[in-house]
């Protein structure tokens, strides 16, 4: 290209076009005009196209367009040379051209040029590829010798799918890349090895990958991404959108290896999703969002930025490709290349031809021809070649499935579950097993088979076990005999005896003696040495209840799974395991979510073929409206969605069995005159209702008496308690005088009436769902009384688990049932009144889950107890209730509330409810860093118990809440003889407290000896500081404390140990904490013990690891959203950071993020403590807050402006200039 020029009219150049040996073949002047409408779809074809097709026409218009387009390319943008390039791939049965474009024109190699249509026939259906040399931003690296290829050809194949990203099938061109490989290792003798990275492709996992000393010849790129952006995946699977120029410099380190790279972006397959999903009258109608003013240079820029950066061939996308495109053209790509060994623009001319059907369809549209495009010069004569390999030889231990089933055909979506499952699975986790649970059907067998065909590169040894047992029957498992239970146990030991040399398992087994001894060595064995461990269909050995049936399993899994170290087990069940050990991940597996299952849908070949409209004799439209109507009917389930792939063989039959409904609402519509809808309308919303409700009135009335009372009690019921045995319990306590389970006559001929459909629970027993507007209609047609009855009776059973779960909760359980139980009570609760038990079972949930979710779940509850309450004394204990849940909510609202009602209890004399809340306000404030507030309202509540009749114990437990704030506020010394008195007073109380008494005396005790812990630890006298925390849990002892609280002394220990640098017994403490946190779900002790880790590690030594874990501690303080917490994580952030290497800009900001909330929580004009260390000279600091809430906002889930707000309480951002004057006068770094 020559003599290139812009302006705002368009642009002009001139096109040279010469041949081997630099043989004059042809020029041509080109001038093109913006004014021409073709240009702005030369400028950004893919973005055009999105306004400027009919969606509900799109493949037609599309294909339309893009040929009118590319008339204009050949006739406007090529001309002359246009014409010749046509004659010469006609000649040579294709062509390859290089275009070398000027800096200034760069932007001219993301223009689609193949779309050219020359003599009515586009370019590229000739042959013609054109490669692309422009320079790219900053410069072309300078040219080095590239390594030849190694004892094999080396291939990293990247497939990234983060969770919330829309569904790709990546895995199956997972599989076609793998079965190239495979057919050019077998059948050609070649040596070529290829690593797949898909689930949790982090940028830090990239990053190790790329470093391999040994270096990669090819490296291929797919998922999602868009004109600026490749996105990967954080640890937690979240998107991680990775900037282009970032992603190129993770791939860097390849730079003297790789020769080719492949790269395609599949954001449009969420386009082609939704266009397969939103039949007609089922969704929105489908719009391409507009493309940006910006024309689509980015994505050429990636392309050529990594072909100037790396040095190597680019096979780039334009624009983002459908993914069935992206596979075929990828295997017939690779099967070009490295089976027939063709050069590189020959591979990718054969692979179009080979992926582009005659006639245009949603899986393949017209744009997808003139999308791939081949980047830097070295492009354009590249070859690649494997070499070959060596002798056959049988090697059994690098057979490492043998025994393994095939892998599955189908797997798609489920990007979260493997996500963290390959998380897992890495060697460094400290998670020992993953459990797989849910329903039938569900894919947990093809979870686990992709988890270890995805990961057989990184154990020694995998090992596969299906348990075998007693056919169910129908959907009811029945239980497996003692006989199948020993079986299963005996093929454990004999595929682990296979797999792992020397092993002998087998004869323990009949020995209880032995296989004591030999279970140990088992556990050990499994945290040394990487083995895969995968116990498939394992419900069969688990009672109802999730027990073991057979002692010896419990404890083989246990021994198994009880370490941190490198093997992993992996379990599937429709039963979950009732206790596990603490290593072991237990993870649900759900039905696919709507756009998975549209994927899977299009990957079976009858309703892929309705989908595509590529079924014979069947309309387009109609096609994907029958698959629209699977879909709704199946909802996502895997099973099902086959099944009904198999039934699409006979349209008709299908067509009847989803119209079965629609008739029967049909039949329910009003006859004659005008009160019927017009058919010509579709029916509203609440039209669809009215029929609705006459369809399950009608049905419900054909039913025997025994089988209406079932679907009356089903509907009755909360829709998460129409499992077995609770159905059970309640139709039992309505029939005592002859039960008749729900198991027998009446269920079954209930299913049948198609009002109720049977299912198989996560626990594997049977249970009835009710469409919401079904079992609406049934509760309203049931008996008031029969309502009330089962109200009653399910409020008992769940008040009665709430009573258990915290009897089990003392003895250290989790506190997961404790939720369950209070969460599931509350609607049963408010349907008959009984607003006292309402409170107390909200008030339980409460004092054990602070998160918000829970707040909002509850919330309902709360209000319309509020509505109902009542009298005086309830009305006042329901409405505190309320505001410490709005609290969560909204905390501004929640403590608006509280200050009302403390109003409201001063001016009406009520001294004991005015403590109470004053107490409440004492907490909020202090949780939100508010410490001299916080004094003040403990002072209230001092104040106002003092003027009851509240025993001295109670009184002193006040004054004690006083104490610990002071030694919060840094307040030691005073803290400190404040607990000493108080202490010195309780020993002359009684320990047997009387009815005036609001705490117990050991609660009191506790939290004196606590204050006094606290202070003695600011002083730094840590000896006095254990002592004090000896006594608490000798206190604890005495009573029995639950778990939770004893964990929370027993870290309070491991932090003094750290201070004494007793490192190794203090990590000991808090690994056994973080246990007792994750297995109690409590959120602010995960934060208290990563900021310990933290801590360790950097005494060790270990900085890179210290400030991982402090990253996480950080994460998880914002989480608990508890001030004191996030002042020491942003404060051990940023010493960190600036002791092992850290960004220096953000150690200051950390630092001073800890002094803003700090400072935030004192009044104007007190005096706070020294500024601590880290804040000294050498510390440049952030100009505003912003900058500060920018910088530490880095860090995932940090919210900077959040929290100073709410402890500002006022207009923050108003306040954020003289706050942050107030911190520097503090700190004052020169």
């Amino acid at each position: 290209m020559e003599d290139f020029h812009a302006d705002a009219d368009g642009m002009s150049w001139r096109w040279l076009l010469t041949g081997p040996g630099g043989v004059f073949e042809a020029d041509a002047e080109i001038r093109l005009r913006r004014e021409e409408w073709q240009y702005d779809a030369f400028e950004d074809l893919y973005g055009y196209l999105a306004w400027r097709v009919d969606p509900e026409r799109r493949t037609d218009r599309e294909a339309a367009v893009v040929r009118e387009v590319g008339e204009w390319i050949g006739a406007r943008a090529l001309g002359e040379v246009g014409v010749r390039l046509s004659r010469i791939a006609e000649d040579w049965a294709g062509c390859t051209v290089l275009v070398t474009l000027p800096p200034e024109a760069r932007t001219l190699a993301a223009r689609p040029l193949e779309a050219a249509v020359v003599d009515g026939v586009p370019l590229r259906r000739r042959g013609v590829i054109f490669v692309h040399d422009v320079p790219a931003p900053g410069g072309t690296a300078r040219r080095l010798p590239k390594r030849p290829v190694g004892a094999a050809l080396r291939i990293l194949a990247l497939f990234s799918l983060p969770d919330t990203t829309t569904a790709l099938d990546l895995r199956r061109e997972r599989h076609e890349l793998s079965r190239i490989v495979l057919t050019v290792g077998a059948v050609h003798g070649r040596a070529v090895e290829l690593r797949v990275l898909q689930y949790g492709v982090t940028r830090k996992r990239l990053r190790e990958i790329a470093e391999d000393g040994r270096g990669w010849d090819i490296v291929h790129v797919s998922g999602h991404g868009s004109r600026h952006v490749l996105t990967l995946e954080h640890e937690d699977g979240s998107p991680d959108e990775v900037p282009h120029d970032v992603l190129v410099g993770l791939l860097s380190p390849l730079r003297r290896q790789v020769k080719l790279i492949t790269a395609s972006s599949c954001s449009s397959a969420d386009d082609r999703t939704r266009e397969s999903f939103d039949a007609p009258g089922l969704g929105p109608t489908l719009r391409r969002p507009r493309a940006s003013a910006a024309p689509s240079a980015p994505l050429a820029d990636l392309a050529s930025s990594l072909a100037g950066r790396l040095d190597c061939a680019v096979v780039g996308m334009r624009f983002p490709v459908v993914d069935d495109f992206a596979i075929t053209l990828s295997e017939k790509l690779y099967e070009a290349l490295l089976v027939r060994e063709q050069p590189l623009a020959t591979a990718l001319a054969r692979a179009l031809a080979a992926s582009t059907p005659d006639r245009p369809t949603a899986s393949f549209p017209a744009l997808s021809e003139v999308t791939p495009a081949l980047f830097g010069s070295s492009a354009a004569g590249l070859c690649l070649s494997a070499p070959r390999g060596g002798p056959l030889v049988y090697e059994a231990e690098k057979l490492k499935l043998a025994g393994f089933p095939v892998p599955p055909q189908r797997f798609v979506g489920r990007g979260a579950l493997m996500s963290l499952a390959n998380a897992a699975l890495a060697p460094r986790s400290g998670v020992s097993g993953i459990v797989l649970h849910g329903m039938a059907g569900a894919g947990k067998t093809t979870a686990a088979l992709e988890l270890a065909y995805t990961q057989e590169d990184n154990f020694q040894a995998l090992v596969w076990l299906r348990v075998g047992g007693a056919e169910p029957a129908g959907d009811v498992p029945s239980a497996p005999s003692a006989h199948l239970v020993d079986s299963a146990l005996t093929d454990l030991a004999i595929a682990l005896e296979q797999k792992l040399r020397n092993l002998s398992m087998t004869p323990a087994l009949t020995d209880p003696q032995e296989l004591r001894q030999l279970l140990p060595l088992l556990t050990e064995f499994f945290e040394r040495q990487r083995v895969l461990l995968v116990i498939d269909n394992a419900e069969g050995l688990l009672t109802s209840r999730g027990t073991w049936r057979d002692e010896r399993w419990q404890a083989v899994f246990t021994a198994l799974t009880s370490h941190t170290g490198l093997s992993r087990t992996v379990l599937t069940s429709r039963i979950c395991p009732a206790a596990v050990p603490d290593p072991v991940s237990v993870v649900p597996v759900h039905a696919l979510a709507p756009r998975e299952a549209v994927l899977l849908a299009r990957e079976l070949p009858r309703l892929g073929q309705l989908i595509d409209g590529r079924a014979p004799d069947v309309p387009a439209e109609r096609g994907r409206q029958i698959v629209a109507d699977v879909l709704a009917a199946v909802a996502g389930h895997p099973e099902l969605l086959v099944l009904a792939d198999a039934q699409a063989t006979d349209l008709d039959r299908l067509g009847s069995l989803l119209d079965a409904a629609r008739r029967s609402r049909e039949a329910g519509l009003p006859k004659g005159g005008d009160s019927g809808p017009d058919p010509g309308d579709a029916p509203s919303a609440a039209d669809y209702a009215l029929l609705l409700d006459s369809w399950t009135r009608g049905i419900a009335d054909e039913l025997g008496p025994a089988e209406k009372r079932l679907f009356h009690v089903l509907s009755a019921m909360e829709e998460g308690d129409r499992g077995q045995e609770i159905v059970t319990r309640v139709w039992d306590g309505l029939n005592r005088s002859g039960p008749h389970g729900p198991g027998s006559a009446p269920a079954p001929a209930l299913v049948r009436s198609g009002l109720v459909a049977q299912s198989t629970g996560a626990d594997g027993q049977p249970r009835w769902d009710l469409h919401p507007s079904v079992a609406g209609t049934g509760r309203v047609t049931a008996a008031p009384s029969l309502v009330s009855q089962v109200d009653g009776i399910l409020a008992d059973h769940w008040c009665a688990a709430l009573d258990e779960a915290l009897a089990h909760e003392d003895t250290g359980r989790t506190g997961s049932d404790v939720l369950r139980a209070a969460r599931a009570a509350c609607p049963y609760l408010l349907r008959l009144g009984d607003w006292e038990r309402t409170v107390d079972v909200v008030s339980q949930v409460l004092a054990r889950d602070l998160t918000r979710p829970t707040a909002l779940a509850l919330l309902p509850f709360a209000e319309e107890a509020v509505v109902h309450a009542g009298d005086a004394d309830r009305d006042a204990r329901v409405a505190r209730t309320h505001a410490r849940i709005l609290l969560r909510v909204d905390a501004a609202a929640g403590e608006l509330r509280l200050t009302e009602l403390f109003g409201e209890a001063v001016r009406r004399g009520d001294h004991e409810r005015a403590a109470n809340l004053a107490s409440d306000l004492r907490a909020r404030h202090r949780n939100a860093g508010r410490i001299a507030e916080a004094l003040t309202w403990a002072e209230r509540s001092v104040e106002h118990i003092a003027l009851t009749d509240r025993g001295p114990w109670t009184r002193l437990g006040v004054e004690a809440a006083h104490a610990q704030l002071l030694a919060m506020a840094e307040r030691f010394e005073q803290a400190l003889e404040r607990s000493r008195v108080l202490l010195d007073r309780s020993g002359s109380l009684s320990r047997d407290p009387d009815a005036s008494e609001g705490l117990e005396p050991w609660t009191v005790e506790e939290m004196l000896l606590d204050v006094g812990r606290l202070a003695a630890r600011g002083l730094g006298r840590l000896q006095e500081a254990l002592d004090f925390n000896r006594r608490i849990a000798d206190c604890e002892e005495r009573r029995d404390a639950p778990v939770l609280e004893r964990t929370h002394t027993r870290f309070n220990t491991g932090e003094l140990l750290l201070d004494l640098d007793e490192l190794d017994e203090a990590a000991d403490v808090f690994q056994r904490c973080r246990q007792e946190y994750e297995r109690q779900l409590y959120g602010p002790g995960l934060a208290w013990t990563f900021t310990a880790f933290a801590r360790v590690a950097h005494r060790r030594g270990h900085g890179q690891t210290a400030l991982e874990l402090a990253r996480d501690a950080l994460r998880y303080a914002y989480s608990a959203d508890l001030a004191a917490d996030i002042v020491v994580a942003h404060h051990d952030m940023g010493m960190l950071m600036r002791a092992h290497g850290g960004d220096p800009r953000a150690a200051a900001a950390h630092l001073l993020a800890a002094e803003l909330i700090r400072t935030a929580g004192r009044p104007d004009g007190e005096a706070g403590p020294p500024a601590p260390a880290g804040m000294d000279d050498g510390l440049v600091l952030p100009h505003t807050v912003d900058e500060v809430a920018d910088l530490v906002g880095r860090v995932p889930g940090v919210e900077l402006r959040r929290v100073l707000s709410t402890i500002i309480g006022r207009d923050a951002s108003s306040s954020w200039g003289s706050l942050l004057e107030r911190v520097r006068a503090t700190v004052q770094p020169r």
